[in-house]
């Protein structure tokens, strides 16, 4: 009887052992599902600002320590984003004078950027 006892206490604790890692696969599962999601977010949200990061990068560098432009090279960088860059030259005599407000503007928000995305999360 204590043998028979035994032997349905253990089933009775593999069964529960069992549903137990069920469980635990189950909540493992879901947890993952939830870092998947917010890792897409994430990177989804980063993306476009990485984008913007390195768009004004290649901006900045190219009026760096200028006065003025040529007018294509100013409208290139217009039309890469005009709602940005539209401001931030004055045509005279064919060349693109940089307006210096708009530039040290252009600049800060462009180092305001880069500490926004290298800061660790």
């Amino acid at each position: 009887m204590n043998s028979e006892m035994n032997d349905l206490h253990n089933d009775n604790l593999e069964t529960k052992q069992a549903e137990l890692e069920k469980e635990s696969q189950v909540l493992q599962g879901k947890i993952l599902e939830k870092e998947r999601d917010i890792l897409k977010l994430e990177t989804e949200q980063d993306k476009e600002q990485l984008d913007l990061l390195f768009e004004m990068s290649k901006v900045l560098q190219q009026i760096e320590n200028k006065k003025w432009v040529s007018a294509t090279i100013a409208f290139k960088i217009i039309r890469t984003n005009p709602g940005k860059y539209s401001d931030l030259f004055e045509m005279k005599n064919g060349k693109a004078y940089i307006i210096n407000k708009r530039l040290k503007e252009l600049d800060h928000e462009f180092f305001i950027l880069k500490g926004e995305l290298n800061e660790i999360k």
